[in-house]
């Protein structure tokens, strides 16, 4: 039987490699650390946004007046309810507590 060589990458190669994986490390910190202002912002204005966690949600609107849930073999899915002025309700939706969207009352 013949035998299998192992394989090896060049050296020029395995530089290639390592910068595109320094490139995309950077690409994701950087979008987190955008997210993170843009998150910090909303809370500081008492804004919410589709995307935040539910902690985020509480941090900027506080807790909810009242929460209505469900699970299902994807998970969990919950309808936030907030009783903003003038009888104005906000509702907040979240699945595995990422706000997916938010619906208002005009």
């Amino acid at each position: 039987m013949p035998r299998q060589e192992a394989q090896t990458i060049a050296a020029p190669e395995v530089d290639i490699i390592a910068k595109a994986i320094a490139i995309k490390k950077e690409q994701e910190y950087q979008a987190q650390m955008d997210r993170a202002n843009k998150v910090n912002n909303a809370i500081a204005l008492r804004q919410i946004m589709v995307g935040m966690y539910a902690h985020e949600v509480v941090s900027a609107w506080g807790r909810p007046h009242k929460v209505n849930s469900t699970q299902s073999a994807s998970g969990k899915s919950e309808q936030w309810v907030y009783r903003r002025e003038r009888f104005r309700d906000s509702y907040v939706y979240l699945d595995n507590d990422v706000v997916r969207s938010i619906q208002t009352s005009d």
